[in-house]
């Protein structure tokens, strides 16, 4: 089980990739990119990439390293890109460049925010503007909106196609690297019109943990409501495995996360868009761990990092109507209108199917009135997100995002335990290292 102290446990082999090897410092810039080995860059000067993190941003460093990833891959490619430095508004020969650069060029772009301490001297990911532009002659003012007239910003050519999320990463609960790959989704109308989602913000799509050696599956697949289910066509084993032998190439030893777009049509085509070392929302975060025997569910669709040893207990009719009430007017009104408080367990299981939509808003009131850790059927949110939990606003979130600790579990695994927890109130060991979650009882 976890140690609550999240003391070292001696059963827990340090080993490479660990999640919390890229130590993160936006204060001390060469120190920080001192950690990235020599193979990736020639010459391997901090200042000059100091440098660049100051003119271009992390982003850019980013794309710098996906170029490395990509070398020589058959598969791996980098969509075409450019970047805008730090100040280019006030740059006639920044803006001529980046013109003689988009010339000729057809829509649409990825236009990305790229702070100097994005991805690379701050463990927060996705927090900052992106957006897609299809019309060239608005890419430069985008940008302008974007870099808010201070940051760097990348320009990319947009890929059509599902976006992934590939964690690279030491689990403490697997005690092994894993690859943890999830996919969006793609959904077809009957007009012919398709639409793509990506693993960033949609949960619903497939979500794998692959031995990096042989691709192999460590756990079984989780799946939300996949649509006409394409993703599953994807050759993930293929992916986990290239990806691995690439990062182990560089010389790369820490934990890192990449995104990458595959188009259902050509699933042997991988645009890589994005790596970066692993971010604060699949880190430990101090706490340590170890695989239980007992547990009854091992999942990849967890929220966070937590650990806790409590009494679970389940919503019943009245606490959902309470919290939806809670949720749509306020704590006040939910206890005018049903003359009671509500003082939600610490592992809190829901009896109902949760959606992505409005009941975030319910998950939210249950972490403010007591929740620590929630247990849904569906897939609210996993660790792969970026700021956002579909289109719903970050501020509704924050916590959620932030703090809550959400696992998902399978139907069957979700009746067993309501049916278990309806008999009589049970002790329930959550605990999850950021890339892979369990529930046991102790």
């Amino acid at each position: 089980m976890c140690d609550l102290m999240g003391s070292t446990q001696k059963e827990v082999r340090v080993e490479t990739y660990q999640p919390e090897a890229w130590v993160y410092n936006p204060f001390n810039v060469e120190r920080v990119l001192s950690q990235l080995p020599r193979e990736l860059f020639d010459p391997p000067s901090c200042m000059a990439l100091g440098e660049t993190l100051r003119l271009h941003g992390g982003k850019t460093l980013g794309l710098r390293v996906c170029e490395r990833v990509a070398e020589s891959s058959p598969h791996l490619h980098i969509p075409p890109w450019t970047t805008l430095p730090a100040g280019f508004h006030l740059s006639t020969d920044s803006i001529e460049k980046f013109q003689d650069w988009i010339k000729g060029r057809n829509g649409p772009f990825k236009v990305r925010s790229s702070s100097r301490t994005e991805d690379w001297l701050s463990g927060v990911s996705g927090a900052l503007q992106s957006r897609t532009v299809y019309d060239p002659q608005r890419v430069l003012n985008h940008a302008q909106e974007v870099s808010q007239l201070r940051d760097p910003v990348v320009v990319q050519k947009f890929v059509d196609g599902i976006g992934l999320v590939v964690d690279i990463a030491y689990s403490q609960i697997m005690r092994q690297p894993i690859v943890r790959i999830s996919t969006g989704r793609e959904l077809k109308l009957s007009s012919g019109n398709r639409f793509f989602s990506s693993s960033t913000w949609d949960h619903e799509g497939r979500h794998e943990v692959l031995d990096p050696l042989n691709g192999e599956p460590l756990l079984e697949r989780c799946t939300g409501e996949l649509f006409d289910g394409s993703c599953l066509g994807f050759p993930l084993s293929d992916l986990a495995c290239e990806l691995w032998q690439r990062i182990q190439d560089l010389g790369i030893t820490f934990g890192v996360q990449l995104e990458l777009v595959i188009h259902p049509d050509t699933p042997q085509e991988w645009s890589l868009v994005q790596i970066r070392p692993s971010p604060n929302r699949v880190r430990a975060d101090g706490l340590t761990f170890s695989r239980t025997d007992s547990a009854i569910v091992t999942t990849p669709a967890v929220s966070r990092s937590f650990c806790l040893q409590a009494e679970a207990k389940t919503t019943t009719e009245d606490d959902i109507k309470w919290l939806f009430l809670a949720a749509i007017g306020g704590v006040d009104e939910a206890i005018s209108r049903f003359n009671r408080t509500y003082a939600a367990p610490q592992i809190l299981v829901w009896s109902e199917p949760m959606q992505a939509d409005f009941n975030i808003h319910l998950l939210d009131i249950a972490f403010r009135t007591g929740a620590r850790i929630q247990v849904t059927e569906g897939v609210i949110t996993i660790s792969t997100s970026h700021a956002t939990i579909r289109n719903i606003a970050p501020s509704d979130q924050a916590s959620l995002m932030s703090i809550a600790g959400i696992i998902a579990v399978p139907k069957k695994v979700h009746m067993n335990l309501l049916k278990l927890l309806h008999q009589e109130p049970r002790t329930l060991l959550a605990q999850s290292d950021g890339l892979v979650g369990q529930l046991a009882f102790p």
